[in-house]
C-alpha cells in the first residue's frame, strides 16, 4: 500500500498528483510530489462531490492505492493520452488517514484552489 511522505505545514506544502498520459482503457497511474504552495508549478484542481460506493484501484508511486468509482471516472476523463496532468484532488492530495494533516489542509483549500491555475468542478 501507498505510505505518504509527510507535508511540512510549516512551508505551506501541498502534494500534487501527476496523473500519468495513457491509453483510455489503461490502469490510471500517477505519482504524488510534495511542494510549497506558493513554488507549485502550474496544476489544475478539481472540486467535487465526494461519494461513497464501489472502491477502484489504481497505481500511485508504483503502489496500490483505491479510490472511489467516481474519481476513476473523473481521472480517466481527465487524462491526457501522451503526456502528464499536473492535479489536485483531496482525496487523493491529502492524506485522509492522518486527522491532523486533513484538518489543516482543509482549511488551507482556499489557498490551494486560488494558487491552482484552473478550477475543474466534476459534477
Amino acid at each position: 500500500p501507498l505510505e505518504y511522505c509527510p507535508v511540512e505545514r510549516t512551508k505551506s506544502e501541498i502534494r500534487l498528483l501527476k496523473l500519468h498520459g495513457a491509453n483510455s482503457w489503461d490502469i490510471i497511474k500517477g505519482s504524488l510530489i510534495s511542494v510549497p504552495v506558493s513554488e507549485a508549478p502550474p496544476f489544475e484542481a478539481i472540486s467535487y462531490r465526494w461519494a461513497s460506493g464501489n472502491e477502484v484501484p489504481i497505481l500511485l508511486d508504483r503502489k496500490k492505492f483505491t479510490v472511489a468509482g467516481e474519481v476513476h471516472k473523473l481521472l480517466r476523463t481527465l487524462r491526457y493520452r501522451l503526456e502528464d496532468r499536473l492535479l489536485w484532488l483531496d482525496s487523493i492530495c491529502i492524506d485522509q488517514k492522518n486527522n491532523e494533516e486533513k484538518s489543516w489542509q482543509i482549511g488551507f483549500m482556499n489557498e490551494i484552489y486560488s494558487s491552482s491555475e484552473k478550477v475543474i468542478g466534476w459534477i
